[in-house]
């Protein structure tokens, strides 16, 4: 284990190469605007077709940023009295926002009814169809990213959760693994910086990637979102003549450069074996986040399921919220600026 020692040093000293937009924080701004719940009639809301002693499930269906319309599976607890979908005496419960990863479908139901358990409501979306190119649209700039798309997707599903009468706005959570990783940091980051009523105040994420994008390129990393990125370079651009400008795009979508506007707490899981999501682009997105953290790291696992950190998920998201001060933590640079996107700042 020396060597893996000596590695993790230089890895706990790594901040990423990723430019942080000078603007990163009014482009989300500009993108989101006030992060307000959803109109509850904005939220079609449909039996799933059963239910159990200990939840109830529903399909959720409400319209995108730019009008898709997307889709999304509940849970909740059931509560006392009988009032288990909303109305006069319903419970309030602390609730997840997830997602899936980039090769997996949505979890089943089976999956999701664990949240049950320990008292939370769960919202995952079911993640529109799209190329799985994490570059597409680049040439417009960062407003025609598919990747912004997805991340708006995650944070309006937030939006959406936090209209729903069972919902505690002051708890919601989000959570995921891989690509949902990512998308988990950056939705809160997004809803960060625009200060309004909808927050992620607590995210956990699982070899999270894209991150440091650049950074994992020039180490070879090709596998899974980063394919796209090796393509880019093999195919459309083999001289590298466009590399600033392409970067540049992609910095308003990297999780270590949306971290930086998070200002809820953080706990991340790292396999230092992962080939895709590479350690060292998860070390970057950990410690440029400002705010309360926490780092798990596993010697032996790759790009993978890791139970061990499932249960550290439970224990993170249980945890009382008064205890936590990660809510006054106020990351990142909260300029000003446009939605097309500015290159330049934090190096």
């Amino acid at each position: 284990m020396g060597g893996l020692t000596r590695q993790m040093r230089v890895f706990e000293a790594y901040d990423g190469t990723s430019t942080v937009p000078v603007d990163l924080a009014g482009f989300w701004r500009c993108r989101l605007g006030t992060a307000a719940p959803l109109a509850p009639d904005a939220v079609r809301r449909e039996p799933a077709g059963f239910d159990t002693p200990v939840a109830t499930y529903e399909r959720l269906t409400f319209a995108a940023a730019d009008g898709a319309e997307l889709h999304a599976r509940y849970v909740c607890p059931r509560g006392a009295g009988g009032a288990d979908r909303g109305g006069v005496g319903a419970p309030r419960v602390p609730t997840v926002v997830m997602t899936h990863d980039v090769t997996c479908g949505p979890r089943g139901w089976h999956h999701l009814t664990r949240f049950a358990a320990i008292g939370h409501a769960v919202v995952e979306l079911e993640r529109r169809p799209w190329s799985g190119n994490v570059c597409a649209g680049w040439e417009q700039g960062p407003a025609a990213l598919q990747m912004t798309r997805l991340i708006e997707d995650m944070a309006r599903t937030a939006q959406a959760a936090a209209s729903l009468p069972r919902t505690d706005v002051a708890r919601l959570s989000a959570w995921g693994e891989g690509l949902a990783g990512a998308l988990a940091i950056d939705a809160a980051a997004a809803l960060d910086a625009c200060d309004g009523t909808v927050r992620l105040r607590r995210v956990a994420a699982l070899n999270p990637m894209p991150a440091d994008v650049r950074a994992t390129w020039e180490a070879g990393g090709s596998r899974l979102v980063y394919a796209a990125v090796r393509n880019h370079f093999r195919v459309e651009d083999p001289t590298a003549a466009r590399e600033a400008a392409f970067f540049s795009a992609l910095d308003y979508v990297d999780a270590a450069n949306m971290a930086t506007l998070l200002r809820g707490s953080l706990l991340l899981g790292t396999s230092l074996m992962d080939d895709a999501a590479l350690p060292q682009s998860q070390y970057a997105v950990f410690n440029r986040a400002p705010g309360e953290k926490r780092h798990i790291t596993y010697p032996k696992w790759g790009h993978e399921r890791v139970n061990d950190f499932e249960d550290a998920l439970m224990a993170y998201l249980v945890a009382p919220w008064g205890a936590s001060r990660a809510g006054a933590c106020d990351g990142g640079a909260r300029g000003g600026g446009t939605c097309g996107g500015t290159a330049g700042g934090i190096g």
